[in-house]
Parts: structure tokens; C-alpha cells; sequence
């Protein structure tokens, strides 16, 4: 998954707290464990994404298999923590309101687009295929369809599930919209390049909070960071080939 963080601070001035949004102070339903050499491990209850403290001092955990005290682990791929059963219980709040959104139909809907017209991309497949695992696990009863909507709510800010179109039918902020059309190109001729990642990356972020909101046209947070990502000099725009 392409990060804002991933790009040299020199070249984006849009700094990571305008993108992450990272709280300083664990909410009462982060998960918190005790790592081998005495530090900590925290997994934010909304986002799934891991932080290590050590002497009062906070970072995103690396990527890898993190030892507790209790000899379990904690897995971090790409900043995200794999939930574990003890992190849904620490959450539990925060995973019945999830339990209740149809993460999985919503990924498809962005991958595939509301009248599937990106039905044959590979994103499209993907989403599909998780939306089917997690109908299959929950008939089949257990708590393994967890595993899916987790991974559906994920991958509705993960670049990787590309937004279908540029997002108009699902109700994407015009300001995200108009950043990846600025930055990316008309026809996409500046598709790879940094700026077009960070915007799409910013896209599917404004639709991943405009899903947990449960919808509405109201203007989200990254909404407003789209809005003024568009005057900022790093997402030039595209001069194509």
C-alpha cells in the first residue's frame, strides 16, 4: 500500500499528521500489549494500525512478528496490525458498530463500481472474493468472517482496492476527486508516479470515513485535507508523456 509517509518530507509539505490523523493518547478501546523488552505495543480501535512506546515515546510499529510477555504475537503488515481475539474483545464497542457496516458490499462497490463497469479489473475480483468469504464464514457460523470484514474495511483505504472510476457514484468528496484528476492525468498518463499515488491513497481514505459515517454528503476530514492538498506544490499537476 502507497503511504504519504513513504515520500520525502522535503517534497510534501503535507505532513503525516495531516494525513494519519494519529492520536496522541490511547482511547479506552485501543488495544494495548506489553512487548518482550518492556515496551509497548498499541492498536488503534478505528484504523487497526499499530504503534510501539518506549520511554513515553510513540511510533508506528515495523513491519514483522512483535513478541508479547504472554508469548503471543502480534503481526504488522503495512502499519497494520492482523487482529487477534483479544484485540476485537478490547474492542468490542468499536466492533459492533463495525459488525454493522457492510464494509465488504462497500469495497466492492469502490473496486467494482455501482454498476460493476470495473468488474474485470483485479481489484474488483479481490473484493469480490472477500465479500464471498465473509458471506460463506458467517452461514457457516464461528467468528472467521471477522477476518474478512476486517480485511474489506482495510482495504476500503488500502490503494491497492483502486476506486472505480473517480468515485462520483459513491459519493467521494469532489475535492479528492479533483486531485487525482489534477495529479493523475485525464487518462491516467501520470499513473504510478507519486503525487497520483498520494492522491489516490487520499481518495480511498475519504471514502473508507465516509463509509464508517455511515454515508451523507457532509464534508469529512480528508475531505478538507484533499482541499488543500490541491494548492500544495508536491501534487503538481499531470504534463503526461
Amino acid at each position: 500500500m502507497i503511504m504519504l509517509s513513504r515520500i520525502s518530507a522535503s517534497r510534501l509539505v503535507v505532513g503525516a499528521a495531516c494525513l494519519w490523523m494519529i492520536p496522541l493518547v490511547a482511547e479506552s478501546s485501543d488495544w494495548v500489549g506489553e512487548l518482550m523488552d518492556g515496551s509497548e505495543i498499541r492498536v488503534d480501535a478505528d484504523s487497526h494500525r499499530a504503534f510501539r512506546t518506549d520511554a513515553g515515546r510513540e511510533a508506528r510499529a515495523w513491519d514483522g512478528v512483535h513478541r508479547l510477555q504472554d508469548g503471543t504475537t502480534v503481526i504488522v503488515k503495512d502499519g497494520i496490525a492482523v487482529p487477534t481475539r483479544e484485540m476485537y474483545s478490547a474492542w468490542e464497542e468499536d466492533a459492533a458498530d463495525a459488525i454493522d457496516r457492510p464494509w465488504c458490499e462497500r469495497l466492492v462497490e469502490k473496486s467494482c463500481g455501482t454498476s460493476g463497469s470495473c468488474s474485470q479489473s483485479s481489484g474488483c475480483e479481490r473484493a469480490r472474493a472477500l465479500l464471498a468469504t465473509e458471506r460463506s464464514a458467517r452461514r457457516e457460523g464461528g467468528e472467521d468472517w471477522l477476518e474478512a470484514l476486517s480485511a474489506c474495511r482495510q482495504g476500503l483505504s488500502d490503494a491497492a482496492f483502486s476506486v472505480c472510476g473517480a468515485g462520483s457514484d459513491l459519493g467521494v468528496a469532489q475535492s479528492c476527486r479533483a486531485l487525482v484528476q489534477k495529479v493523475c492525468g485525464v487518462d491516467d498518463a501520470c499513473r504510478g508516479s507519486q503525487p497520483c499515488d498520494a492522491a489516490r491513497q487520499l481518495l480511498a481514505l475519504e471514502l473508507e470515513e465516509r463509509t464508517a459515517r455511515g454515508g451523507g454528503m457532509g464534508q469529512t476530514q480528508v475531505g478538507a485535507q484533499c482541499q488543500e492538498a490541491l494548492g500544495n506544490a508536491f501534487f503538481a499537476p499531470c504534463r503526461g508523456e
